[in-house]
Formats: structure tokens, sequence, C-alpha cells
């Protein structure tokens, strides 16, 4: 996530943050009273309180993701928008038609460099798809 935080900083206001349980954000105790959904989405709203907003833009990625969909149901008058990326596993069954909805949105040559990209290099095939 630092990569699109540093995007949306050059034209927002963005916080990467560190969720309880990672980084610097280690209680003293680690148990399902300490790390929890509800703590975690309380924590959410804290940081949102503390910067003196009335409501927000939340940005996640993965788990990110679903972590800002569950405030956005707990705090809804508190949300102005969300930006939600790969909120949920991908399933094999769905994986071609994922990636043909990605490929048919590339121009001829990303395609072919696509095509030609290693399957293991995903550093090179998210340059080629931008994200």
């Amino acid at each position: 996530m630092e990569p699109v935080a540093q995007e949306l900083a050059k034209s927002h206001q963005a916080i990467l943050i560190a969720l309880r349980g990672t980084g610097r954000s280690m209680p003293q105790a680690v148990n399902r009273e300490t790390i929890n959904l509800s703590e975690t989405l309380a924590d959410l709203d804290a940081i949102r309180a503390q910067m003196n907003l009335e409501s927000w833009t939340l940005a996640g990625h993965s788990f990110g993701a679903i972590l800002a969909m569950a405030y956005a149901i707990r705090y809804s008058d508190r949300v102005a928008s969300l930006a939600l990326m790969n909120s949920g596993p991908i399933c094999y069954a769905s994986a071609t038609v994922e990636m043909e909805n990605v490929t048919m949105r590339l121009t001829p040559g990303e395609r072919d460099a696509l095509k030609n990209t290693a399957r293991s290099d995903f550093g090179r095939m998210l340059e080629i798809i931008r994200l």
C-alpha cells in the first residue's frame, strides 16, 4: 500500500496506518481482547477524530479493504467514500475472467509485453497493467 499512499499524497492527505498488532502498533498483550474487529474499527475512528474530520475516504487493499467496508457499515455517517483494491481472494474459477477484464483494457503493446512476462514476475506484470 505504500506506493498507493505515496501517489495519493501528491493530491490528497494520505495516511498509511499500521493496524493494531502490526508494525509499531503492537499491544502489550496479543489476544482476542486486544486484537479484534471492534477494537480495530475503534482505532480507525479514533484516528479520524484526532484529525478533526467529520468524514473521510478510506482506501484499503486486501484485508484493509475488508476493514474499510466494515468501518463503513459501523460508521456510515463518517465515510465520504471508499476505494477498495483486491478486497477478496480471487478464486481459481474466476481468475481467467478477471484477467481477461484487465487485459481487454490494455494497449496491444501492453498485451504483448504481458504475454512475454514470466508468470512469477509479478512486479513486471503490475508495471505493465499500471497498478
